[in-house]
């Protein structure tokens, strides 16, 4: 026999999920503010928001050179898996969500098609990482982060600083940075829109900031590297 819920009980349960919410989003909005006063989470006026630890370029370095050799060195074709990781403490043990996807490209690119295509390549595998940290179980952890304004952007200031091999020093020079107060205050005071493609937020900067170029050049190629396997992963190291 199905037993129905009490008044009271229905609004217990109510609650605890309300309080839940609450609980979440502050932990959430905690975290943003904590990572913007420390420096990670920085507004340009150039390209907007970027987050800092999006902009290592160790893993675009690593996507050229392989794809630079293989691609010089193979006679047909080749595949190459690119893949994004975040990594949280639980339990006393490394807990590791990965997003990896191979993908097949011609041999016999020329630098342009071969700097584009490792362009391409990052570009998909980021927007399917914010799209499994967004999704169940990994939302569960990555506290919020899901395509959050200054992600995306990072990733491509990586590719950037791989390509030309610049010194972060120079290139964080080279952009206009807003105090880490009148930062946090502007974030409070802007709406909560996602960047959810490589598109900029604020529509200006695709003309102030030099990133966006990139974009633009790698898509004007009409490059399109093979989706092979698309894969998601969440595992103790």
């Amino acid at each position: 026999m199905n037993k129905k819920l009490s008044p009271a009980r229905l609004l217990f349960i109510l609650a605890f999920f309300a309080c839940a919410a609450i609980v979440y989003v502050w932990i959430v909005f905690s975290n943003t503010e904590a990572e913007i006063l420390a420096g990670n989470i920085r507004y340009s006026h150039e390209c907007g928001w970027i987050t800092q630890d999006h902009a290592i370029p160790d893993g675009p370095r690593q996507l050229l050179r392989t794809i630079y050799q293989q691609n010089a060195t193979r006679k047909d074709s080749f595949d190459i898996t690119y893949r994004q990781t975040m990594k949280y403490s639980f339990l006393g043990k490394r807990l590791i969500a990965e997003a990896a996807s191979t993908y097949r490209l011609a041999t016999g690119m020329s630098k342009e098609q071969t700097d584009a295509a490792t362009l391409l390549i990052l570009m998909d595998v980021s927007e399917q990482f914010e799209d499994m940290q967004g999704s169940f179980p990994y939302k569960l952890i990555s506290e919020g982060s899901s395509f959050r304004k200054g992600d995306l952007t990072g990733n491509l200031l990586a590719y950037y600083k791989a390509l030309y091999s610049e010194p972060p020093d120079t290139v964080t020079s080279s952009l206009t940075w807003q105090a880490p107060d009148a930062a946090l205050h502007r974030w409070q005071h802007e709406s909560s829109q996602k960047q959810e493609r490589f598109i900029p937020i604020q529509k200006d900067s695709l003309s102030r900031c030099f990133l966006w170029s990139l974009v633009a050049q790698a898509q004007s190629l009409n490059l399109s590297p093979k989706l092979i396997n698309r894969k998601r992963d969440l595992y103790f190291e």
